[in-house]
């Protein structure tokens, strides 16, 4: 059901710039938490919030994980059944190990922050509405490079962003 809805939808003009952009304030704001709750109602809005987000974090890299076996599979659905049928257990346990590693290296949050940002600035330049522009004015060489510079462009948002978050925090407390 996923492949038959969502592959139409990405090649809609802007959705890949609008989710990137989302993604990227993500990336930048994921090195620095929000303060943590002060009252039990507090909490529970926080808890209702995480809730959704991780609904919605789900349901979007069910879909990306779907898109990408799918392409892979080239219509093939025994290969699609293998597919999402092996790489299940192994999204589960990968975000396992992610996890406890993040607990046990904080630190590591800063290069996954910067690789959100690779992603994202590659997503952004896949829409079809600026590779198409590039792919026309310049060919498809320039359009590839363009790619490639954009990822570059959301590391460094990515970081620079972030690097800004603490401060414009501070000085709206102010």
């Amino acid at each position: 059901m996923f492949i038959a809805a969502i592959a139409p939808l990405s090649l809609l003009p802007y959705l890949k710039i609008v989710g990137g952009l989302a993604l990227l304030y993500i990336a930048a704001k994921l090195p620095f938490p929000d303060e943590p709750a002060r009252t039990e109602t507090e909490a529970a809005g926080h808890l209702w919030r995480a809730v959704g987000i991780i609904a919605v974090a789900d349901v979007v890299m069910s879909l990306d994980n779907v898109i990408a076996i799918a392409a892979v599979a080239d219509g093939d659905l025994t290969l699609l059944a293998l597919g999402l049928g092996l790489s299940i257990p192994v999204i589960v346990a990968g975000a396992a190990l992610i996890v406890t590693l993040l607990d046990r290296f904080p630190l590591l949050i800063w290069p996954g922050a910067a690789l959100l940002g690779w992603m994202v600035g590659g997503v952004i330049a896949t829409d079809p509405v600026p590779r198409g522009y590039l792919t026309e004015a310049f060919g498809g060489s320039v359009a590839h490079e363009a790619e490639f510079a954009s990822a570059a462009a959301g590391v460094a948002v990515a970081r620079i962003g972030g690097g800004l978050w603490p401060q414009s925090k501070r000085e709206s407390e102010v």
